[in-house]
Parts: C-alpha cells; structure tokens; sequence
C-alpha cells in the first residue's frame, strides 16, 4: 500500500490537560503548559478515522 500523505494527530479527553493542571497547582506545584505528544499507538487507514463531535 503506498501513501500519499501521512497525518500523525492526537485525541485528548475535553478538560483534562486543564484538570491535570489544577491538580498539580492544588499540590503547590508549578506545571509547564508545554505538552508532548507520544505516540504509542499508530493506525493506517484508507479514510479519516477517529474521534468525531457531534
């Protein structure tokens, strides 16, 4: 299978990364708001898959 195009893109959980936030700031904490993404798990697909809103 050849591809023309390949799209790496990443799904988080709405209010998470701001939950996690808050949690490390209720620790007395001062959390970085830089984020990195790893990908663990990757799917090749023909057509768009994935998370959609309604």
């Amino acid at each position: 299978m050849r591809f023309g195009q390949l799209f790496l893109d990443a799904y988080n959980e709405l209010g998470s990364f701001r939950n996690k936030l808050q949690r490390l700031r209720d620790l007395g904490l001062n959390p970085s708001t830089t984020q990195t993404v790893l990908y663990d798990d990757v799917v090749a697909a023909t057509q768009r898959i994935g998370c959609r809103v309604d």
